[in-house]
C-alpha cells in the first residue's frame, strides 16, 4: 500500500479555485472521486504520494510546495472575487438560477 502524505489543504483549494476548476473536475483529472477529494481537503484522509504529485502537476505548483505546513498568507488569501466566483460556480453547478436583479429590488411600502 502506497505511504499517503498530508497537504496545504487552504493553499491547495486556493491554487484550485485560482485555476478556475471545481472539485469534481479536479477529481476527475486526479482519477478519484469528489468526495475522496473533498476528504483531502476536509483533513479526514490523506492523498498518496502519487497523487499529491498529479495534484502539484495539475495546480501548476511544486511537489514541496504542495505538502508545506505553513505556505505564506498571501499564497492562502482569497480575494471577495475568487469566493464569489466559486459560489456561484457550486450553485451553477447545482441547478440553482441566479436572477443578479433579485437583490436589487426595493419594495414599496
Amino acid at each position: 500500500m502506497e505511504e499517503r502524505i498530508s497537504i496545504n489543504y487552504a493553499y491547495t483549494e486556493n491554487k484550485r479555485i485560482k485555476k478556475g476548476l471545481t472539485q469534481k473536475q479536479l477529481a476527475f483529472r486526479l482519477g478519484v472521486s469528489q468526495q475522496t477529494y473533498s476528504r483531502w481537503i476536509k483533513g479526514i484522509d490523506r492523498p498518496t504520494i502519487s497523487n499529491t504529485k498529479k495534484l502539484a502537476k495539475i495546480l501548476g505548483i511544486s511537489f514541496k510546495k504542495l505538502i508545506e505546513e505553513n505556505s505564506s498568507p498571501a499564497d492562502q488569501s482569497l480575494t471577495k472575487q475568487d469566493i464569489k466566483e466559486a459560489v456561484l460556480e457550486a450553485l451553477s453547478e447545482s441547478g440553482v438560477v441566479i436572477c443578479p436583479l433579485a437583490g436589487k429590488k426595493k419594495l414599496r411600502g
